[in-house]
């Protein structure tokens, strides 16, 4: 059974290089995602594609090699994985992580085009208005410069758009509404984790999921990345290496659209 993925974020690191008092995620852990999880979920051949994959964290900056090395396999795996995101404190810049998002910009570019070339097998007449040029809307990276983080130095800015002038860089503000009362934060209103949906409905060949999971630094998986990090340790569906998406949704998914349910397999 395959499966498409809206969205899917992975964690990783659980390191941080501020101590903001807004944070929700409590005190940092010394733990780093490895290689051998990141394969656990890319390697799935339940997988068919997924339409985004964030790289979250801790600041992800600090374990970069993960991320290039999770934008390398995509690459030479030729994995279906439409767009990349991460957020950022942007007190890091690392010029070869800017590179490996830069290839994955171009991968998808140069796979669109092939994907429209290959659908008029040749009659180049059936392309039509079809886009052949380079959209370079593949990979977003949104600073966090809100008044609870550091103030981002104006050379890194500089340093982002320089070297990744065909990437998309958005800022965001948190506002005090958008603050829960959990981890480091003593403001907003009352946080309590738990899963969180997760919705589907059937394509032709496949099923799409609509709502994200999670992927942990430690390898677990959850459908909720936020709140501290002994929450989502003590509430989740196990680890990645142990898990089936068909039985994970036979058990957790619901269906929308009014679609049937996903049957467990005897």
């Amino acid at each position: 059974m395959k499966f498409m993925l809206n969205q899917a974020a992975i964690e990783v690191t659980r390191r941080c290089n501020l101590k903001c008092n807004h944070c929700m995620r409590g005190p940092s852990q010394n733990i780093d995602i490895t290689e051998n999880i990141i394969d656990s979920f890319l390697d799935n051949d339940e997988i068919l594609s997924i339409g985004e994959l964030l790289f979250s964290g801790g600041e992800p900056t600090i374990n970069s090699a993960m991320i290039i090395y999770t934008i390398d396999k995509i690459i030479n795996n030729y994995l279906n994985i439409y767009r990349l995101s991460m957020v950022t404190n942007g007190i890091v810049f690392d010029h070869d992580l800017i590179d490996a998002f830069n290839r994955f910009n171009n991968y998808r570019n140069n796979r669109e085009k092939k994907e429209v070339i290959d659908s008029c097998r040749g009659d180049y007449s059936l392309i039509g208005n079809r886009i052949l040029e380079s959209t370079d809307n593949h990979v977003f990276i949104t600073f966090s410069i809100d008044k609870y983080h550091k103030k981002i130095p104006n050379s890194n800015f500089k340093l982002y758009k320089e070297y990744g002038s065909k990437l998309n860089f958005l800022k965001y503000t948190i506002d005090d509404y958008d603050i829960y009362k959990t981890g480091y934060s003593n403001i907003g209103d009352e946080y309590n984790y738990s899963l969180r949906e997760l919705r589907y409905y059937k394509e032709p060949g496949a099923y799409f999921i609509v709502d994200y999971l999670y992927l942990c630094a430690n390898g677990l998986l959850t459908s909720n990345g936020m709140g501290m990090y002994q929450d989502m340790d003590r509430i989740n569906y196990g680890f990645i290496q142990d898990i089936s998406i068909e039985n994970l949704m036979c058990e957790e998914g619901k269906p929308i659209y009014g679609r049937d349910k996903i049957i467990k397999k005897v």
